[in-house]
C-alpha cells in the first residue's frame, strides 16, 4: 500500500537544500573576505615592521632634529653730518606695517584659500561644494578690501601698493623656486644611488594581476625618508613689510581692532630721516627702494641678510658712499621645535652700523646760500608775468682754494628728501616739476659762462704773447659794424669804452677788446686754455652724475669761406659764448686756480669718517683720497698777478662792473661779472665768480642765476651777502691794509654799464 504524497514533498526538500547551500556559500565568502582582510592587515603590519626596522631610527632622528630659524638683525645706516655738527641724515626707530605672505599672493594660494573658507563653515556646510565655493569668494573679496583699506591708511595709491606687494611676491617666488630646484636635484641624486629591490611578490592566482597587485607592489616598495614633494619656504609663512613709517593713527586703529586686520602685523623698524629737511638736499641726496639695476650694482640679491625691499642711496652722498653708509646686517640663528619654541641660540652675529660721514659743508653758510637763492627766485617769480618761461633756478658754490673742500654747494629750487623715503604724491610731484628741483645745479647746470670766461681768455692771450697788458686799444663800442659784435655800453648808450688796456677790458667787461684780439692767436687757443682750467671735464667731486660741460671743437681753416665762420666762432668763444658751457663748480674751481697760484684742485665733500668695527681689510673702506692739485700749464706768476689785479679792480674800482653791488668794506673781494646769452626770448643768465680776501685768498665762489639778467645787478648782491656771511663765520678776514684804488677817469661821457 503506497504512502500519500502529502506526507513527503520533494519540492520543499529541494528548497531547503538550496537554502542550506546558499548559507554555506555565504559563509565561504565571509571566510574569503576575512582571509583577504587579514592578509592585508598582515601585509600592512609587516610593512610597518619593515619600516621600523629599516627606517625607524632615521625617521626618529629627523623628527627629533630641531628646525633652524634665522633672524636678520638690521644694521643702522651711518649718519651724515656737516662740519659744524648739524645732523643731515640719520636712522630713527618707527613702526612699519607687515602683511602675511598668503594675504599678498595674487591669485591667492588655492590650498590656503580652501582652508580659510572651510574654517568659517560648520561641518555640515563643508559637505556642500556650492557653500564652500561661496565662502572662498567671500575670502577673496575680504582680502581685496583689506588691501584697499591698508593702501588708503598708508597714503599710498593702488598702483603704489600693488607695486610693493608684487615686488615681495616675485622675491618669495624666486626663493621658493631656487630652494625647490636644489631639493629636487638632491632627491634625484638619492634615487639614482639607491639599489632597486630584487624581491618579488608571490601572490595567489586569484590576487595576481590587475590593480590589487599594483597596489600591493607600491605598498611594499622601499620609501626613502626624503620626500620629493615641494618644500614650503619660510618666507611663504612669514610677514613682509609693505609700508614704512606708519602714522600713529593707523597704529592705534590696527591695535584697537585686530579682528578687522587679519594677516596684518605692526613691526619695529629703523627709517632713514633727514631732520634738516631741505638743507643741502642735493648734496646729501636720499634713499629709495632698490631697483633691479641697483640690486645688481650693489650685489644685494646675493646677501641673505637683507630685508624684502632694501633701500639704497639714490642721489648725492647717500649714493656716492652707499657701501660705507649701509653697514653690515647681523644674523641670529636659533633652533626651534616643531611648535616654534626656541630650543637653543646657535649663533648670533651682531649688526655693524654703517660709518658716519662728516662733510666739509658748513651748515650755517649752506643755509644762508640756500636762503639767498630762494629770495632771488622769489623776486624773479614776482617780476615774471610770462607763464611760458619758468623762473628757472640758481646755484652757489664756495670752495677752499687750497684744499678743495666745499664749504657750500647750494641749489635752487630745492626739495625735501623725506618725500622719497616712503614714496607718495609729493615724490611724484617733484619728479614732474618743470622747474627741475631735483637737478643738482652746481654740478649739473651747464650754461654759457659769458664774460666770466674772459679771465681764462685773458690768460690765453697773455701766455701766447698776443697782447701787451699795458698797451691800450681804442673801443668805439663795436668792432666793424654797429649792429653786431658790440659792447653792452654801446647797446644801451651808443658809446664805447675808449682807450682800453687788458685790465680795463676786464674791469669794464669790454667785448670789443676781446673781439679784436681773438684772431691774433692760433685756432683752438681758447678751447685749449678752457681745457687747461678744467672746463669740458668733470671736476671729480665725490658726487654722482656730474656733468662735464662742453668746450667747442676747433674749426680748421676753410678756404671756401675765407675763414669767416672760424673767426666768428673764435670771437664768440673769447667772451664765453659759442657752444661753450660750464657748471658753477667748474668756474669756481677755475677761479680758485687763479687765486692759489695756478693749482687746479679737486673739490671734495667728505671731510672725515666716523668709527666702525668693520674689518680694515674690507674693500668697502678703500676710498681714494683726492688727487694732488695740478698746476695749470703756462699760467706763470706774471699772468696771475695781472689777472688778480684786474679782478680786484672789477669790485674796487668805481668803474668796475661789480663795484656798486659787490664791494664790501670789511673784506677785499676780487671777481668777475658775467651776463651770458640764453638764446631766444628768455633773459640772460647772471654770473659772478670771485675769491676773497684778495691779499691772501682763502675761498673761491660762484653765483649763477638762470634767466636773471645782468650779472652785476642780479648775481652781484648775492655774492656780497655770501662774503658777508663768510666774514661773520671767520672764513675770510682782512689781511693788512686794503690797497688804495685811484679813481680812474671815464673814457666816455657815460657811466659804467652794469653787466
Amino acid at each position: 500500500m503506497s504512502r500519500p504524497d502529502r506526507y513527503f514533498d520533494w519540492h520543499q526538500v529541494r528548497e531547503y537544500a538550496s537554502r542550506v547551500q546558499t548559507a554555506a556559500d555565504g559563509q565561504l565568502r565571509l571566510r574569503v573576505i576575512f582571509t583577504v582582510f587579514a592578509l592585508l592587515v598582515l601585509l600592512i603590519f609587516g610593512r610597518l615592521v619593515q619600516l621600523e626596522w629599516k627606517y625607524g631610527e632615521a625617521y626618529r632622528q629627523v623628527a627629533a632634529q630641531p628646525h633652524e630659524r634665522r633672524t636678520v638683525l638690521p644694521a643702522p645706516r651711518g649718519r651724515i653730518l656737516s662740519r659744524d655738527g648739524a645732523v643731515l641724515a640719520m636712522d630713527e626707530p618707527c613702526m612699519a606695517l607687515a602683511v602675511h605672505y598668503r594675504y599678498l599672493q595674487q591669485p591667492l594660494d588655492a590650498r590656503w584659500l580652501r582652508n580659510a573658507a572651510r574654517r568659517r563653515l560648520s561641518r555640515e556646510e563643508r559637505r556642500d561644494s556650492q557653500r564652500v565655493a561661496q565662502a572662498e569668494n567671500e575670502v577673496r573679496v575680504e582680502v581685496a578690501e583689506l588691501h584697499r583699506r591698508l593702501a588708503r591708511m598708508c597714503e599710498l595709491s593702488p598702483e603704489q601698493w600693488t607695486a610693493r606687494t608684487s615686488r615681495i611676491e616675485r622675491r618669495v617666488e624666486s626663493i621658493a623656486k631656487s630652494v625647490n630646484e636644489r631639493h629636487q636635484r638632491a632627491v634625484a641624486e638619492a634615487a639614482a644611488t639607491e639599489t632597486p629591490p630584487t624581491d618579488t611578490l608571490n601572490l595567489p592566482s586569484w590576487l595576481a594581476g590587475g590593480h590589487i597587485e599594483q597596489w600591493l607592489a607600491k605598498l611594499t616598495q622601499s620609501v626613502p625618508p626624503v620626500s620629493n614633494a615641494n618644500i614650503t619656504v619660510a618666507e611663504e609663512l612669514d610677514f613682509h613689510i609693505v609700508a614704512d613709517e606708519v602714522p600713529l593713527a593707523v597704529v592705534a586703529e590696527i591695535e584697537s581692532h585686530p579682528e578687522d586686520f587679519q594677516g596684518v602685523r605692526l613691526v619695529h623698524q629703523r627709517l632713514r630721516t633727514y631732520p634738516s629737511t631741505t638743507l643741502a638736499a642735493h648734496v646729501v641726496g636720499h634713499v629709495a627702494t632698490a631697483t633691479e639695476e641697483e640690486r645688481a650694482e650693489f650685489d644685494l640679491d646675493n646677501d641673505a641678510t637683507l630685508e624684502d625691499d632694501p633701500q639704497v642711496g639714490r642721489l648725492g652722498i647717500e649714493r656716492q658712499y652707499e657701501s660705507l653708509l649701509r653697514g653690515k646686517p647681523g644674523l641670529q640663528t636659533e633652533w626651534t621645535d616643531a611648535s616654534g619654541n626656541v630650543l637653543e641660540l646657535r649663533s648670533k652675529t651682531e649688526a655693524v652700523p654703517g660709518r658716519d660721514l662728516v662733510l666739509t659743508l658748513d651748515a650755517t653758510l649752506q643755509r644762508t646760500c640756500e636762503s639767498l637763492l630762494e629770495s632771488a627766485l622769489r623776486r624773479r617769480r614776482g617780476s615774471n608775468s610770462d607763464d611760458d618761461h619758468p623762473a628757472g633756478g640758481g646755484a652757489i658754490v664756495v670752495i677752499d682754494v687750497r684744499t678743495g673742500e666745499v664749504l657750500a654747494l647750494a641749489s635752487a629750487p630745492t626739495f625735501d628728501p623725506n618725500a622719497f623715503v616712503t614714496g607718495g604724491s609729493e615724490a611724484a610731484r617733484l619728479l614732474s616739476d618743470t622747474n627741475a628741483p631735483l637737478l643738482d645745479r652746481p654740478i649739473q647746470m651747464a650754461l654759457p659762462p659769458g664774460s666770466v670766461f674772459k679771465v681764462i681768455s685773458s690768460a690765453a692771450l697773455l701766455a701766447e704773447g698776443a697782447i701787451d697788458a699795458h698797451r691800450p686799444f681804442f673801443c668805439q663800442g663795436y668792432l666793424d659794424r654797429p649792429d653786431r659784435e658790440r659792447c653792452q655800453i654801446y647797446i644801451h648808450r651808443s658809446v664805447g669804452h675808449g682807450e682800453t688796456t687788458l685790465s680795463d677790458a676786464l674791469v669794464r667787461s669790454c667785448n670789443v677788446y676781446y673781439f679784436h684780439h681773438a684772431t691774433e692767436v692760433p685756432p683752438g687757443t681758447f678751447a685749449d686754455w678752457a681745457h687747461r682750467f678744467g672746463l669740458g671735464s668733470k671736476t671729480h667731486i665725490d658726487l654722482p652724475y656730474e656733468f662735464a660741460g662742453q668746450v667747442p671743437a676747433t674749426r680748421q681753416k676753410d678756404e671756401s669761406n675765407d675763414d669767416t665762420q672760424r673767426i666768428a666762432e673764435a670771437r664768440a668763444l673769447v667772451i664765453g659764448q659759442s657752444t661753450l658751457t660750464a657748471t658753477p663748480l667748474q668756474m669756481a674751481r677755475a677761479i680758485a686756480a687763479v687765486a692759489n697760484d695756478g693749482q687746479l684742485v679737486t673739490p671734495r665733500l667728505v671731510r672725515s669718517f666716523g668709527t666702525s668695527h668693520i674689518e680694515e681689510e674690507d674693500e668697502r673702506l678703500s676710498i681714494a683720497s683726492a688727487p694732488s692739485p695740478v698746476h695749470v700749464e703756462g699760467l706763470d706768476a706774471s699772468i696771475l698777478s695781472t689777472l688778480r689785479g684786474a679782478m680786484r679792480l672789477v669790485v674796487a674800482d668805481r668803474e668796475g662792473t661789480a663795484h656798486a653791488t659787490v664791494e664790501f668794506d670789511a673784506v677785499s673781494i676780487a671777481g668777475k661779472t658775467g651776463t651770458a646769452q640764453a638764446g631766444g626770448p628768455q633773459e640772460d643768465h647772471a654770473w659772478f665768480v670771485g675769491y676773497a680776501p684778495h691779499e691772501r685768498p682763502r675761498v673761491a665762489f660762484a653765483v649763477v642765476l638762470e634767466h636773471a639778467g645782468s650779472g652785476s645787478l642780479a648775481a652781484g648782491p648775492v655774492a656780497r651777502r655770501v662774503v658777508e656771511q663768510l666774514h661773520r663765520l671767520g672764513y675770510v678776514t682782512p689781511r693788512g691794509q686794503r690797497p688804495s684804488v685811484a679813481s680812474k677817469p671815464s673814457h666816455s661821457s657815460a657811466a659804467t654799464t652794469q653787466e
